[in-house]
C-alpha cells in the first residue's frame, strides 16, 4: 500500500493552510460573484501542489500550463467543490489505521501547503510497521520534486 500527500483527517489531522483554503473558497465562488478567473485560480492551485521554482526549469512553463489546462478540462462546479470540502473536513480514518496489515509506504514531501508534512508522519505512526519516505522541500506533487528519482524508485 503506498499512501502519497494523504491525511488521516479527524481533529488530530493538520489542516490545510488558511491560504489554501481561501483559494478553494474562491473557486467555489468563481462562477458566482468571485473577480478572479477561473484560470487565475486553477494556476494558484497548481502552484501550491508544485515545487517553488517548477517553472523556472527546463520545460516547465509548458508542463505548468498543460497542468493548469488540465486541470481546467475538468469538469467542475461550486456544488461539488462545496461538497468536497464538506466531505473533507468530516473525514475521519483515525480508527481503523491500526487494522491496516499491508506493508505500508507513506510518501510526503516536506512542504506540502496543500495536505501539510505533519499528516504524513501522523500516519506513518499510526499504521502498524509502515515506512515513511520524506521527499525534501517536495510539495503537494512530490513526484515533480524530483521526477527522475521519483520513476526510479
Amino acid at each position: 500500500l503506498i499512501l502519497g500527500a494523504t491525511t488521516h483527517g479527524g481533529r488530530e489531522a493538520t489542516p490545510p493552510p488558511v491560504a489554501f483554503l481561501k483559494l478553494c473558497g474562491d473557486w467555489v465562488k468563481s462562477d458566482l460573484d468571485c473577480n478572479r478567473t477561473q484560470r487565475e485560480i486553477a494556476e494558484e492551485f497548481i502552484r501550491h501542489c508544485t515545487p517553488p521554482d517548477f517553472e523556472k526549469r527546463p520545460g516547465g512553463t509548458v508542463f505548468f500550463r498543460k497542468l493548469v489546462d488540465g486541470f481546467l478540462n475538468t469538469s467542475r462546479t461550486s456544488d461539488g467543490l462545496l461538497a468536497q470540502l464538506k466531505a473533507l473536513a468530516k473525514f475521519n480514518s483515525t480508527k481503523v489505521l491500526d487494522s491496516i496489515h499491508a506493508p505500508t509506504l507513506v510518501v510526503h514531501g516536506t512542504n506540502d501547503t496543500v495536505v501539510p508534512y505533519p499528516n504524513g508522519v501522523s500516519l506513518a505512526n499510526r499504521i502498524p510497521n509502515a515506512d515513511l519516505l520524506e521527499w525534501e522541500t517536495a510539495g503537494h506533487f512530490f513526484w515533480l520534486h524530483k521526477p527522475v528519482e521519483y520513476v526510479e524508485f
